[in-house]
């Protein structure tokens, strides 16, 4: 057993490297995360890319490093390169890597140069050079070009849940959120609670996770879904519920995140094209401004956003980035998109950045 699974993890690895060595253009991710207890800490680096061979998108977990702490840069940049050189891939051919906003990371992908590829068509002969002219002065004459790190990208779905971090700012809605997961905990410790709620609507409450994304929202759209039977449940446990002004604000809170949850899905998918960014932030500040949302909770999340994805959307900012407008433009099913007026200084960005690749 242990000889077929050797032989086919072999054929599964050349095959990989075949399609790697055919792509075009190669996008890294590198994640960490740590087990409970922080008995042991792991990365991951994955790379995505379309696949020449088979005409298709292809999403490939290259390695999977156990790494000790510190979580430093520069072991976190040994690693990486590491995966590059076990799989063969040229720097140069790296479009860029997606990591988290952490400090490490960044320093990480800022200290890998990449490869510069040779110069195949200098001069050799002498008898080609000026009169007069040796190839120690030719050499004297050029300046060494500068080192190029890989290009980072952050990670748009991770930094989506940090503009949701501005909840817990405001006191108010912090302290309902805090309500609610008592109620879910009073919930979840009690089996005959839970099976009364299960034989009145066939669900039970939802437990939130600091490390789950959307979890949150998951918890507290599933009491608002059964309002009625978690009242009756809690009222036979002579439990105090969600007063009514309570449950209106829980409802605006759970309509106010839902296009969060619906992004982060779909910003996290392995289908995801890099020009589905613009659009889906422009979609979410719209959303944010709504003029049924309560100011003192939707305004600070706009502008959150708005400043966390400056490097996207704020061509004046020092951070902006063009790659995701360039490839909203370029891309057929949004480019539309990219030509309202509002969008001037964005468009310019991105066809400033086809006219360099060009």
């Amino acid at each position: 057993m242990n000889s077929l699974l050797n032989n086919k993890k072999e054929d599964i690895e050349t095959t990989i490297k075949a399609e790697l060595a055919a792509g075009r253009r190669i996008t890294i991710a590198m994640d960490g995360w740590s087990k409970k207890g922080l008995t042991a800490s792991f990365l991951a680096v994955s790379a995505s890319f379309y696949s020449t061979l088979q005409l298709k998108p292809l999403h490939v977990l290259l390695n999977l490093h156990q790494v000790t702490h510190p979580h430093t840069g520069e072991m976190l940049a040994d690693k990486l390169r590491s995966s590059l050189g076990q799989w063969d891939i040229d720097t140069q051919k790296v479009l860029m890597v997606v990591t988290d906003n952490g400090s490490n990371m960044v320093k990480a992908i800022k200290s890998i140069a990449v490869d510069r590829p040779e110069c195949h068509d200098r001069l050799e002969d002498e008898s080609d050079m000026e009169d007069g002219e040796s190839e120690e002065d030719e050499e004297e004459v050029e300046d060494p070009e500068p080192d190029i790190s890989l290009h980072r990208l952050p990670c748009v779905a991770h930094t989506l849940q940090l503009v949701l971090k501005e909840i817990e700012k405001n006191d108010g809605y912090k302290n309902l959120v805090q309500k609610c997961r008592g109620i879910v905990k009073g919930i979840r410790v009690s089996s005959v609670a839970t099976e009364k709620l299960i034989a009145k609507c066939g669900k039970t409450v939802i437990v939130d996770c600091t490390t789950r994304w959307n979890s949150v929202y998951l918890m507290i759209s599933r009491l608002v879904e059964i309002k009625g039977a978690l009242n009756e449940v809690l009222e036979d446990m002579k439990v105090d519920s969600l007063t009514f002004t309570e449950w209106s604000r829980l409802t605006e809170l759970c309509r106010l995140l839902q296009p969060f949850r619906e992004q982060t899905d779909l910003l996290q998918s392995d289908n995801l094209s890099l020009s589905c960014v613009i659009p889906s932030l422009l979609e979410l500040s719209l959303h944010l401004q709504d003029s049924t949302f309560t100011k003192s909770l939707a305004l600070p999340l706009l502008q959150s956003l708005r400043r966390r994805f400056a490097v996207f959307l704020e061509p004046s900012s020092d951070l902006f980035d063009p790659l995701a407008a360039t490839a909203c433009l370029l891309d057929p099913t949004v480019m539309t998109t990219m030509l309202r007026n509002d969008m001037a200084p964005l468009l310019h960005a991105a066809k400033s950045r086809v006219q360099q690749e060009v």
